[in-house]
């Protein structure tokens, strides 16, 4: 067995003007590769007739996109509407969802994770915030002066943090594409010899993986955005992502849901009734806005990464809830010792 680089070496060789070109062994292999055996032919035949009588529901399958409310949509839709089908089983749906025309729009789906991502951050970061100042049993002035606070801070740094590391990444992703491109200009044969063994190493056979090689290196845009993907695992559409936007969504996400928790310290403050601090009736409202607030958070970051099942959604919305109780429920008891400790400290003083 010959190795994949003698291989591709001898696929092409150098005419007189030292242009590549495909070699006679390589045109011979091609041709008697392309001359279908009797048996391929009497299938090829029978099936004639099955694509004939298929076709035209296989048009008209593609042609419904609009009459199921596909046309038109976003390819964070398409795809959403394919894993809802997958959980499902429903092949019609599968097919309606892959017939469907996408638009070539900015998609709002690549800043859900930084929405979603800040807003359980914040929530959850607040409300441990406002449970260890409960169980401390301070005041309802001390509750908004430490959650305002860390609400802000908190909110800077995330919101700071993920522009900071987008700006990385994308920086990144544009010297390797930079170094690919100059690559593909000066030594493309060695840059097609890499794919090939790529995809080789996949289980492609030697021939085709040179032949699909060939075919995609014939557009340089379209053979670097391959090799971004196979090589170094990257995703050419990331490129197009904000870094600055995508800090903002975080900032504002967690400033929006990290004042949840608040709500009622505030609402009461204004209203001149207070409260006594510790656990009292804005303690028990907070909890009840928080869990409601995790369970949405929750149940739509499982809607929109994994399936559309109900029971799976629901799940998601518990895990967030679970998780928000869990995180509370340390700040509180944290909280409730070092009071104790005071106290003790307070007595013996």
């Amino acid at each position: 067995m010959h190795s994949v680089s003698s291989y591709y070496s001898s696929y092409y060789y150098s005419d007189d003007e030292g242009a590549k070109s495909p070699s006679p062994r390589a045109g011979r292999r091609s041709r008697d590769a392309a001359k279908p055996s009797r048996e391929e032919g009497r299938v090829n035949k029978a099936s004639k007739t099955s694509k004939t009588t298929t076709g035209g529901s296989k048009t008209a399958m593609a042609g419904t996109g609009g009459a199921d409310g596909n046309a038109g949509i976003s390819t964070a839709e398409k795809y959403r509407k394919a894993r809802a089908a997958h959980a499902s089983g429903d092949v019609e749906a599968m097919r309606a969802a892959h017939a469907a025309h996408v638009e070539n729009h900015a998609e709002a789906g690549s800043y859900v994770k930084a929405l979603v991502f800040g807003g359980l951050d914040g929530i959850v970061t607040t409300f441990a915030v406002v449970a260890g100042v409960a169980g401390a049993n301070l005041s309802t002035g001390i509750v908004l002066v430490l959650g305002l606070a860390n609400l802000i801070a908190d909110g800077l740094s995330m919101g700071v943090g993920e522009f900071v590391s987008g700006k990385a990444e994308l920086e990144f992703m544009r010297s390797e594409r930079k170094r690919e491109e100059w690559e593909v200009d000066h030594a493309i044969e060695h840059e097609k010899q890499e794919m090939v063994e790529l995809y080789t190493a996949k289980g492609m056979t030697e021939d085709d993986a040179v032949t699909v090689v060939d075919i995609i290196s014939k557009d340089p845009k379209l053979f670097v955005d391959i090799m971004m993907v196979e090589e170094l695992g990257l995703n050419p559409d990331d490129e197009n992502e904000s870094p600055a936007k995508q800090g903002l969504v975080m900032f504002f996400s967690f400033l929006i849901f990290g004042a949840v928790p608040l709500v009622a310290y505030i609402v009461s403050r204004l209203a001149g009734v207070g409260g006594k601090g510790g656990v009292d009736a804005n303690f028990a409202v907070s909890c009840a806005m928080t869990a409601v607030t995790l369970f949405i958070l929750g149940a739509f970051k499982q809607h929109i990464s994994m399936h559309g099942k109900i029971g799976s959604i629901i799940k998601g919305g518990l895990i967030m809830v679970l998780n928000g109780g869990v995180s509370a429920s340390a700040a509180f008891f944290v909280g409730l010792f070092l009071r104790f400790l005071i106290e003790e400290d307070s007595d013996a003083a």
